[in-house]
């Protein structure tokens, strides 16, 4: 994929539905794939992404207009980060005895994600997004409920360990819904590379 397709026209007509994520590379995907497997047979009232699916949500933008999208771009553009090593740890839930999602945490690489997380908060900000409300938890979102107050989640077998691998860029996605699992395709990457001198 080009690192810098998207101009300010690409994104006209209806609004956007769109993340920035960091994405794994498909040698951790392939690793995740029996792993995501066994516990979809496992919690069946659980829908389980797509291995290609998992992604480290940096911020999700909701549905936008092509003006401000336009703008997250061109700022996303100008961020300078180096790359950094993530290691992916334990599965953790949200929404107590009965949760509404599945996901797996960061055994490292916390801080320079944060840190990343805040200079595209900062980017959606200056672009005309309304700030995001709640605190950065980074994590790969494996499965959502399928009902609307969460479900029961049985013994699932313990996350596997995972080669570490270094985040070298960023990506924006956009994410339609449909009848089946969401499809979240690339709309631009963003290298991560040092501040120049």
């Amino acid at each position: 994929m080009p690192r810098h397709p998207a101009k300010s026209g690409d994104f006209a007509g209806t609004p956007t539905r769109a993340f920035v994520a960091l994405a794994p590379p498909s040698a951790v995907v392939a690793e995740l794939e029996g792993y995501l497997e066994r516990c979809r047979a496992l919690a069946p009232s659980f829908r389980w992404v797509a291995p290609a699916g998992v992604h480290l949500t940096l911020r999700f933008l909701g549905s936008v207009k092509s003006e401000p999208l336009a703008g997250v771009v061109a700022l996303l553009r100008g961020i300078r980060r180096p790359p950094f090593e993530l290691r992916l740890g334990g599965l953790g839930t949200f929404g107590g005895r009965r949760p509404s999602v599945v996901w797996l945490d960061l055994a490292s690489g916390r801080e320079p994600a944060a840190a990343l997380a805040a200079a595209t908060e900062g980017a959606c900000v200056a672009a005309g997004l309304e700030p995001e409300r709640r605190p950065f938890r980074p994590h790969l979102t494996l499965a959502r409920s399928r009902e609307r107050f969460g479900s029961v989640l049985p013994d699932l077998p313990p996350a596997p360990d995972l080669e570490p691998w270094t985040a070298t860029d960023m990506i924006l996605y956009e994410s339609r819904l449909g009848g089946g699992p969401p499809v979240y395709t690339p709309l631009e990457r963003f290298p991560l590379e040092a501040e120049r001198p």
